[in-house]
């Protein structure tokens, strides 16, 4: 059956997700479910018995026991880990539903666009957060995956939208997936506002695990903003310790705009590793 496979989060405990196969929409779906709960991510596939089943092993694999459209507790990055491993499986095989409409693409990076002067302002639009934040909303609709980090930071500081770690986590989570590297730093300010320490730093280890040197030196600025008043477990190696002389001179400029980034900025230049 080609259709979506969903994953959902859900407040009332003591079970917060729940998965599901279907051929709807994936929001249609999700408004079938009981409130509150948010749609964390969602892929299309040719074939969603096959794809379902590997899912199902891959979390059993990982201690995590699980019935399809049955409520379970987990940790929403352990059951997003795997299904980015099935994921990244069908696109070998040829088993992903690829969307390939420029149109959809060129619509969404024009909101974007336009998101983006809602929110910083420009000589014809006067700054309104809230235009901004549905704009974003809208974008990611169609699926512009820039937006999925635009909106993390939204939810999480507040901006235009009712301040919300949940819906934050998730669009960070979503970013991730997509490729992008700037949903882990998001993601683990989300698990240290939730005094989440250790959840934070295996964010981190996630990042440096699974992403590029190159594409790491982006965040490494945010890694030292937590490591410099330890919020975070130090979880990086001498290889990426060797970036953290480039980066503070790329960033030296932050040091001008607040404590944090001056401790961020002393604490790579203390760090970095010098053979």
């Amino acid at each position: 059956m080609t259709g979506y496979i969903c994953i959902a989060m859900l407040e009332d405990p003591p079970y917060n997700m729940i998965l599901t196969a279907t051929e709807e929409e994936p929001e249609d779906w999700l408004d079938e479910l009981p409130l509150p709960s948010h749609l964390l991510c969602y892929e299309g596939f040719n074939d969603t018995k096959v794809i379902m089943k590997q899912f199902i092993q891959r979390l059993k694999a990982d201690g995590i026991i699980v019935k399809v459209d049955k409520a379970f507790s987990a940790l929403p990055y352990e059951v997003i880990r795997a299904f980015i491993k099935i994921r990244d499986e069908a696109v070998i095989n040829n088993q992903l539903v690829k969307d390939t409409d420029d149109e959809e693409y060129a619509e969404g990076k024009r909101l974007f666009d336009l998101a983006e002067e809602y929110q910083f302002g420009s000589s014809k639009i006067i700054p309104d957060l809230k235009i901004s934040f549905k704009l974003f909303m809208q974008s990611a609709g169609l699926g512009y995956s820039p937006a999925y980090y635009a909106l993390a930071l939204a939810y999480k500081d507040g901006d235009g939208v009712k301040k919300d770690l949940n819906e934050s986590l998730k669009w960070a989570m979503r970013e991730i997936e997509s490729g992008g590297i700037f949903g882990y730093s998001v993601a683990a300010d989300c698990f240290l506002e939730a005094e989440m320490k250790e959840q934070a730093s295996d964010m981190w280890r996630r990042c440096f695990k699974e992403q590029s040197t190159e594409d790491i030196k982006c965040v490494l600025i945010e890694y030292a903003r937590h490591a410099a008043v330890r919020s975070v477990e130090l979880v990086h190696t001498k290889k990426i310790a060797k970036l953290f002389g480039i980066v503070a001179e790329q960033n030296k400029d932050l040091a001008e705009q607040g404590i944090y980034w001056r401790r961020a900025i002393d604490w790579l230049l203390a760090n970095q590793f010098i053979e």
